[in-house]
């Protein structure tokens, strides 16, 4: 998955966006971020209420990375389903049965300039589909692909995810909820 530095920075530039747009809607981070930053009135405290919030449901990057990366991804989601367990970096609260807006511009980038990776991605969701759930990549999804495109461990995939939010976080903890 080799690219130039600006097409990869262009990426995270994308990314950075999108996560900024979705901290504004009401997810575990950004609930967490109200609601611990009004209970303790510092930043820190709220900042580690949103950090606690991520991994399981709420932006399990490492788990996505893993599955993009597997040997096997189909198989390893199958598994997922089998055991009745949200698939990590598909689906979304926020726009059922059909792919997020708010990412759009992150996924055409993936598509148009890291190829091998917006396969798999495909490959996945086609499969998803074909059971009868219409599920779309979610930004745990473009988050870890991200992080492989940047050959980030799985295990540091969060990094994106935080460092993307964090401006939002901020804005959300001063109760400024516009962009």
């Amino acid at each position: 998955m080799k690219s130039d530095i600006k097409t990869k920075s262009r990426l995270v530039e994308l990314l950075n966006r999108a996560h900024y747009e979705s901290s504004f809607r009401n997810n575990p981070s950004s609930i967490a971020i109200k609601i611990s930053g009004q209970g303790s009135g510092s930043f820190l405290n709220a900042v580690i209420g949103a950090l606690s919030t991520l991994g399981g449901p709420h932006g399990p990057t490492k788990d996505a990375a893993e599955m993009l990366l597997s040997s096997d991804p189909i198989d390893l989601c199958k598994a997922y389903m089998d055991a009745n367990i949200k698939i990590p970096g598909w689906g979304t609260s926020f726009n059922k049965g059909t792919p997020d807006p708010i990412w759009e511009n992150v996924a055409n980038h993936i598509e148009k300039n890291f190829p091998e990776i917006h396969f798999i991605i495909e490959k996945i969701t086609k499969h998803i589909q074909s059971t009868g759930k219409m599920l779309y990549p979610n930004p745990a999804c473009y988050t870890a692909a991200t992080a492989i495109i940047h050959d980030i461990p799985s295990d540091a995939s969060v990094y994106f995810f935080i460092n993307a939010r964090m401006t939002a976080w901020l804005n959300i903890y001063l109760n400024k909820e516009g962009k």
